[in-house]
């Protein structure tokens, strides 16, 4: 449970960070970026601009006193900065809460489900996969 929502953590955030038009300010170019490298495909360039976007939000809201990271979420971090550091395709991401999730590609998910469950203070590991894409469904009536 977190101790302050994500509606009131970002309007604490908007009110009192020093950083928070900083923020504000690169998030459309991280998006063109994102979107750029989500078309083509390239997975380390969506984890790299994730992790960086997630990393700044959390950054503008510690500026601010809203601490939603935890020791855990710190000690994840850093196996995936290790993973990266020996080759692992690893990006963490997060939004207002301590939770981290992991981009990965499926070739390297048994290892990194393996390597997180091994973090002090993970309570549970949760591997998913991209679903089939957006579908029509009609309705019969």
């Amino acid at each position: 449970e977190k101790a302050l929502g994500s509606t009131g953590g970002m309007q604490r955030t908007a009110a009192d960070s020093p950083y928070y038009g900083a923020w504000l300010e690169t998030a459309p170019v991280l998006y063109g970026e994102l979107r750029t490298a989500l078309l083509a495909g390239d997975l380390a360039k969506v984890g790299f601009l994730t992790e960086r976007s997630a990393l700044a939000m959390h950054a503008s809201a510690l500026a601010a006193g809203v601490v939603y990271v935890t020791g855990a979420t710190l000690d994840v971090l850093a196996a995936v900065r290790a993973l990266r550091r020996d080759g692992r395709v690893a990006y963490a991401t997060m939004d207002a809460g301590p939770h981290v999730k992991v981009l990965t590609s499926g070739r390297e998910a048994g290892l990194l489900v393996k390597t997180l469950r091994g973090v002090p203070g993970v309570l549970r590991v949760l591997e998913t996969a991209p679903g089939d894409g957006a579908q029509l469904i009609e309705e019969a009536l």
